[in-house]
C-alpha cells in the first residue's frame, strides 16, 4: 500500500526519532560518568553469565511442546467439532496421529514444485455452482450494498485479480562460517536473519489485513513448530533457506487454522471465483463442502501443481472462503453494526475481517471481552476479543490514543504480532518466546485488569463503590471487599489503589528484569511487488541495564550485509511509527534502535 507522510509528520517522525538517540546517548554518557563502562564493569564476565541464562533453542521446544493443549483450546474456543476432525487438525499442525486421524491419508508435496500457468475452477470435478442468491450475498457482505459500499471499481479489481505467491530467492546462500552462528542461544540466531522467503508478496493496495494474518501464521508454522525445528542442527541456516516446498505447506496450514478457528462446527464450504467479465459483472462461484478439515488440507495440496494459488482470483476465492465457512449470518452476528461491510474505503480490510483471520470472530474492537455502553434511553453493547490469541496484534491507533488493545492481543501464545501502521498490515516476530511468558504478578495483574475494563467501558481509571462487590467475585477475591472499601475516596476506588493493595497483600511484586536481561529483537517484514521486502530490525533494551547490554549487543551482533540486504543509516518515518507501536506492548521504559533491510525482487 502506497505511504502518504506530510511534511509535518515527517517533521513530527524525525524529531521522535532525534529524541530517542539523544535519550540512548544521555544514558550511555551517564553511565559512564558512573564508572559503568564496559572494562570496568568486566563485560566479558556479564556477557557470558548472561548469554549461559538466556533462551536456548532446546528452551524453544520445551515450551512449543508446553503449549499444544492451550492451541487447541484456543482454536476450539465456543465452537462444536468432531472429535475425528480434532484429530485431524493436530495431524495437519504437528503430524500427530490421535483417536482416528489415520483414518485419512495426509496429502504429501513433492519436494519439486512446477507450477501450471492457471488453476481451471470451471473443470474441476470436485465442484458445483454457488446458487446466484447465494453469491450475491456473500459480496453484499464482503463489499456492503447501496449507500454503504465504500471501494471502488478500481479497488474491487485489486482483489479480485490478487494471487497468493513468495518471492523465493534461491541464489540466496546464507551459510555464515562465523563461530557465532553456531551457539544455539535465541538472541543471537536473532541477528544473523537475514531472508524472508516465507514472505507472502502484495501485488496491490487492500488485501494486506489477509496476506499479513497469513504471513503471521505461516511463520508460527515454519518457526514455533517442533516438526519442522526438532531436528534442526542450525536453525540460522534453516531460517535463511527455508524450502519452497515448507512455504507452501505451511500456507495450506494457515489456511486450515483460520478456518478450523472460525467454522463453528466441523463443516468447511470452499469457495472458488471465476471472473468472466473484465468489468466484474459477470462472474460465478463455484464451491465444494466438507465435513473435515482434513479432506480440506487435501484439497489444496492436490491442486497446488495445478496453480490453485498462482491463478488470478485465489486471494479473493480464500475471502470467499472464509467467510462461507463462518456463514454470513454468524459474520454479522459478531458485528457492532451489521451493516459494516468487510472490506472499506480504497479496498482496505476493515477490523472486523482481520479479528475474523486472528482469532476466528469478526467482532469490531480489538480490546477484551464485551463493554456496554449505558444511554439514556438503552444500553448499547461493544463486543471485543473474548480470548487469548494465537498470534497478536498492536496498532498505531493506541499509540495515537485512539484506541486500547486488549492483553488478549498484546500476550499472544507465539511472540508473533500484526501491526496496523498508516492503514497497511504488517507482521512482526521474535524468537525470544519468553515474551509470551507471564510473571505471576502479570498473570495476576492481567487477570485483574481484564476484569475492571468490564466495569469501567470508558478506560476513565476508576470504579464506583457499589461496583466493588461483584468485581471482586468476578475476580474470586470477595474476602477483601471489607479492606477495599477502606480505600475508596468520594464513592470511588482508583484502578491503581486497587491493584497495589491486592497485590501487596498478596506478597506479589513486579520483578520483570528477567526479561530484558539482554535484550529482545522483533523483526517487521513487508513484502510488496513494487518495492521488494522490506524488514524492519527492533532491538529492544531495558534502560536499567542499556549501557551493559548494548556493549554485549555490539560486541555478538554477525549480520552480514550484502548485495541483497544493506543496512539504511538514514532513519525513515515508518522507524519512529514502529518504535512508538512497540512501545504500547512493551513498557516505556525502553530504548528501541531500529534497522532497515530490504531485499530486491
Amino acid at each position: 500500500m502506497n505511504r502518504d507522510y506530510s511534511s509535518r509528520n515527517d517533521l513530527e517522525d524525525d524529531e521522535n526519532l532525534d529524541l530517542q538517540q539523544a535519550l540512548a546517548d544521555s544514558l550511555k554518557e551517564y553511565n559512564d560518568r558512573m564508572d559503568v563502562s564496559a572494562s570496568d564493569c568486566n563485560v566479558s564476565e556479564k556477557v557470558e553469565k548472561e548469554l549461559v541464562s538466556s533462551p536456548k533453542i532446546n528452551d524453544l521446544l520445551n515450551y512449543l511442546n508446553s503449549r499444544k493443549q492451550e492451541f487447541m483450546d484456543i482454536i476450539l474456543y465456543g465452537s462444536n467439532k468432531s472429535s475425528e476432525d480434532v484429530g485431524f487438525i493436530r495431524n495437519i499442525i504437528w503430524d500427530d496421529n490421535i483417536n482416528n486421524a489415520e483414518s485419512k491419508q495426509k496429502h504429501i508435496l513433492e519436494n519439486e514444485l512446477h507450477f501450471k500457468n492457471k488453476y481451471d475452477c470451471i473443470n474441476d470435478s470436485e465442484l458445483k455452482m454457488l446458487p446466484y442468491e447465494n453469491s450475491a450475498r456473500l459480496l453484499e457482505a464482503i463489499f456492503g450494498k447501496g449507500d454503504n459500499i465504500l471501494s471502488q471499481k478500481e479497488d474491487i479489481c485489486r482483489w479480485v485479480n490478487h494471487t497468493l505467491k513468495f518471492q523465493f530467492n534461491k541464489n540466496l546462500n546464507s551459510n555464515n562460517s562465523n563461530d557465532k552462528s553456531n551457539f544455539d542461544g535465541l538472541l543471537l540466531i536473532d541477528n544473523n536473519i537475514v531472508s524472508m522467503n516465507n514472505c507472502l508478496i502484495q501485488q496491490g493496495g487492500g488485501p494486506c489485513g489477509i496476506i499479513s494474518s497469513l504471513n503471521g501464521l505461516i511463520i508460527m508454522q515454519l518457526i514455533f513448530n517442533q516438526k519442522r525445528i526438532n531436528n534442526e542442527l542450525n536453525l540460522i541456516n534453516y531460517l535463511n533457506n527455508i524450502s519452497e516446498k515448507s512455504c507452501w505447506e505451511s500456507l495450506i496450514e494457515s489456511i486450515c487454522i483460520i478456518l478450523f478457528q472460525l467454522a463453528q462446527k466441523s463443516k468447511y464450504k470452499i469457495i472458488q471465483f471465476n471472473n468472466i467479465d473484465i468489468n466484474l459483472l459477470e462472474f460465478q462461484l463455484y464451491y465444494v463442502e466438507y465435513d473435515n478439515i482434513m479432506d480440506v488440507y487435501n484439497y489444496y495440496c492436490k491442486r497446488l501443481k495445478e496453480g490453485i494459488f498462482n491463478t488470478e482470483g485465489s486471494l479473493f476465492s480464500l475471502l470467499l472462503t472464509i467467510i462461507e465457512s463462518r456463514t454470513v449470518d454468524k459474520i454479522k452476528d459478531d458485528m457492532d453494526d451489521t451493516l459494516n461491510p468487510l472490506i472499506g474505503l480504497y479496498g482496505q480490510c476493515n477490523q472486523e475481517l482481520v479479528n475474523l483471520c486472528l482469532t476466528g470472530n469478526s467482532v469490531s474492537n480489538v480490546f477484551d471481552g464485551i463493554k456496554t455502553l449505558d444511554g439514556s434511553n438503552d444500553s448499547f453493547v461493544l463486543k471485543g476479543v473474548q480470548k487469548k490469541s494465537i498470534i497478536g496484534y498492536l496498532t498505531e491507533h493506541e499509540a495515537l490514543r485512539y484506541c486500547t488493545v486488549g492483553l488478549n492481543y498484546k500476550y499472544p501464545l507465539f511472540p508473533i504480532w500484526i501491526i496496523c501502521n498508516k492503514n497497511h498490515y504488517k507482521c512482526c516476530f521474535t524468537l525470544n518466546f519468553t515474551e509470551c511468558i507471564l510473571s505471576p504478578y502479570q498473570e495476576l495483574t492481567q487477570k485483574m485488569e481484564k476484569s475492571f475494563q468490564k466495569y469501567d467501558p470508558d478506560n476513565s481509571g476508576f470504579i464506583l463503590e457499589h461496583q466493588i462487590q461483584p468485581y471482586l467475585i468476578d475476580i474470586n477475591m470477595q474476602d477483601y471487599l471489607y479492606e477495599i472499601k477502606k480505600i475508596s475516596e468520594n464513592g470511588i476506588v482508583l484502578w491503581n489503589d486497587l491493584k497495589d493493595y491486592i497485590l501487596n497483600s498478596k506478597g506479589i511484586h513486579n520483578n520483570n528484569s528477567h526479561k530484558f536481561a539482554l535484550w529482545t529483537t522483533v523483526y517487521l517484514f513487508d513484502g510488496q511487488t513494487e518495492s521488494g521486502i522490506r524488514i524492519i530490525k527492533s532491538t529492544i533494551f531495558n534502560l536499567d541495564n542499556f549501557n551493559m547490554a548494548k556493549n554485549i549487543y555490539k560486541k555478538y551482533n554477525s549480520i552480514e550485509n550484502s548485495e541483497n540486504n544493506n543496512s539504511n543509516f538514514t532513519k525513515i518515518p515508518e522507524e519512529a511509527d514502529i518504535i512508538s507501536i512497540l512501545r504500547t506492548r512493551w513498557n516505556s521504559e525502553t530504548i528501541i534502535e531500529t534497522e532497515l533491510y530490504t531485499i530486491k525482487l
